[in-house]
C-alpha cells in the first residue's frame, strides 16, 4: 500500500542538477564564457523558477548562443541535456526500485528523465527472471494495460520535448485533470513517501488542496455528530 513520489532530489543523486541547476545551465549558453560569475538571471528574477523559465524561453526564441547556435527552443535544450547527462540511476533510486513487496510497484515524478524507466530495467537485467520481470507501464506516454507496476510522469518526459511543463504558461495551461486524479487517488488510498522533493511545486499543492477538501466533513455532517 505504498506509493513512492520521485522527485527531483532523485535525479540529483545520479549526477543531474537540480531545477535551478538545469536553468543555469541553459543561462551559461547566452553568457560571454559562460563562467559562474556571469549569471544574472536569478537576481533579475528574484529567483523565481518560472520567471527563469520564462526569460530563458525568450532568449531561446530569439538570441543565438555562444556557439551560434539559434532557433532551438527552452525545452529541446533542456531534453537534449537531460538525454546526454542521465545515463545511469544512481545508488538511491537503484535501492528504491529494489524495495522487496513491490513497495515501488506506484509510482509517481514530475522529472522529465527517464533514470527511473532505465532503472526498472536494470533491476530487470540483474535479476533475470522472466516469470517476475517488471513491465513498467509509463503513463500517459507507454502505457501497458497488464502491467501492475505504473510510472506516473506529471510534468512529462524527455521523449516528448514539446509537452514538459516548463514554464508559466505551461503551468497555467496545463489540463492534466486525469493524471492529477491518479495522484489523489493514491493519496487518498496508499501511503506515499515522498523522496527528493520539496513540496513546493504549484501543481502538487493544488492536487493536496482538493484531496483535502474531498476529505474533509461536511458542516452539515460535522453538525449531526
Amino acid at each position: 500500500h505504498l506509493c513512492l513520489f520521485l522527485g527531483a532530489g532523485v535525479s540529483i543523486g545520479s549526477g543531474l542538477p537540480g531545477w535551478f541547476g538545469l536553468l543555469h545551465m541553459i543561462e551559461d549558453k547566452f553568457t560571454p564564457t559562460g563562467l559562474e560569475e556571469e549569471r544574472s538571471l536569478g537576481v533579475t528574477t528574484n529567483w523565481n523558477p518560472l520567471s527563469m523559465a520564462d526569460q530563458l524561453e525568450e532568449w531561446c526564441r530569439t538570441r543565438a548562443d555562444r556557439d551560434g547556435v539559434r532557433h532551438l527552443s527552452l525545452k529541446e535544450r533542456v531534453c537534449r541535456y537531460l538525454k546526454e547527462n542521465g545515463s545511469r540511476p544512481g545508488l538511491l533510486l537503484s535501492l528504491l526500485i529494489s524495495l522487496p513487496g513491490g513497495c515501488h510497484s506506484n509510482m509517481v515524478t514530475q522529472n522529465y528523465d527517464q533514470l527511473i524507466e532505465k532503472a526498472c530495467r536494470n533491476w530487470n537485467v540483474i535479476h533475470n527472471n522472466n516469470k517476475n520481470k517488471k513491465r513498467l507501464s509509463v503513463i500517459p506516454y507507454h502505457p501497458v494495460r497488464e502491467s501492475h507496476d505504473w510510472l506516473l510522469k506529471m510534468h512529462g518526459c524527455v521523449s516528448v520535448p514539446n509537452e514538459i511543463i516548463l514554464t508559466s504558461r505551461d503551468y497555467a495551461n496545463n489540463d492534466r485533470s486525469a493524471l492529477a486524479g491518479l495522484v489523489q487517488a493514491s493519496l487518498m488510498t496508499k501511503h506515499m513517501l515522498f523522496v527528493g522533493f520539496s513540496l513546493t511545486d504549484p501543481n502538487y499543492l493544488k492536487t493536496m488542496d482538493q484531496v483535502r477538501s474531498a476529505l474533509r466533513p461536511s458542516s452539515s455532517t460535522t453538525a449531526s455528530k
